[in-house]
């Protein structure tokens, strides 16, 4: 039986510091992205820690409609559609790739009714092709 690399769940920037010593099969970035400035930079250190044959998942928040006041609590960086984020991963393999605008948010208790838009992106590497532009 073949060994497998580990799965990795980023979902709050904190973590993302300490997961950076071993190679990972899944990387699940729902929810940090839009907290990183600099995805560009994020995303290659994200690709050092991943597998040659790797998938990614991601959800970030995009530019299609304004960050709701709720989430402005932290500074907050959507991405543009065809953004820093789909264009690093142009050379990838995608499995699914979605636009989100507008959609209504029931998943935060205690905030109120907002809306949220977002690039949803499943790829993976499993051709070799590299990325990072």
């Amino acid at each position: 039986m073949a060994e497998t690399a580990p799965a990795v769940t980023w979902g709050h920037v904190p973590q993302v510091r300490t997961f950076f010593d071993r190679q990972y099969a899944v990387v699940l970035m729902n929810g940090c992205l839009h907290y990183v400035r600099d995805k560009s930079r994020m995303l290659r250190r994200v690709l050092a820690a991943s597998a040659a044959d790797a998938v990614h998942a991601i959800a970030v928040f995009s530019t299609a409609t304004p960050v709701p006041a709720v989430h402005l609590v932290i500074p907050v960086f959507p991405d543009a559609e065809g953004g820093v984020v789909e264009r690093f991963y142009q050379d990838w393999d995608v499995l699914m790739h979605a636009y989100q605008r507008g959609r209504l948010e029931h998943s935060h208790p205690g905030f109120a009714p907002h809306v949220h838009s977002h690039i949803k992106l499943i790829t993976t590497r499993r051709t070799g092709a590299a990325c990072g532009r």
